[in-house]
């Protein structure tokens, strides 16, 4: 698989594990809204905020510095001050992705390669959304054949959570 393909799978699989991967590497931030904001540990950050992860895309930046990326392959290479290649390996052993098998997504789960159980950090596990055990299983990319999702019911005001329509007075 080309260099570029394989960035592109890893960091599309590692977007499905966004709160494993975040809780791995900036544990501790606070979410608001679709963000993550953590400290920055390449800094003297005193207070979260100016680092900011959309956890919708993964992209990222830190306002701070001008420093930024589009996915979590480029967030790992900052972190990490290695190049997107190596990133994207390190990202694959994390999530337990066998980059030698080009056509098998893997399975993103909360618990790193090779570890017994899920990383017991009390950072990690705010993040987390399920346990291993509950019986889902992450498949990226989404099968076509799959059904769709049922309409969610949001938590804070007990209703779908769907657009209204609005029209004219007339009808």
């Amino acid at each position: 698989m080309p260099k570029i393909a394989l960035i592109k799978k890893v960091a599309t699989i590692a977007l499905g594990a966004i709160d494993s991967v975040l809780g791995h590497w900036l544990p501790g931030g606070r979410r608001e809204g679709h963000e993550y904001q953590p400290l920055n540990p390449l800094r003297a950050d005193d207070k979260p905020g100016s680092f900011s992860i959309n956890t919708n895309t993964g992209a990222w930046s830190e306002f701070a510095t001008d420093d930024k990326g589009g996915d979590l392959v480029a967030l790992v290479a900052y972190l990490e001050n290695c190049t997107q290649g190596q990133a994207a390996e390190r990202l694959a052993d994390f999530l337990g992705i066998d980059l030698e098998k080009s056509n098998t997504p893997g399975r993103a789960t909360s618990k790193p390669k090779g570890s017994g159980k899920a990383n017991p950090s009390p950072a990690t596990n705010e993040l987390n959304r399920g346990s291993v055990d509950d019986g889902w299983q992450c498949v990226m990319p989404v099968p076509d054949d799959a059904p769709k999702p049922p309409v969610a019911i949001h938590a804070m005001v007990n209703h779908h959570s769907v657009m209204p329509i609005f029209q004219q007075m007339d009808g």
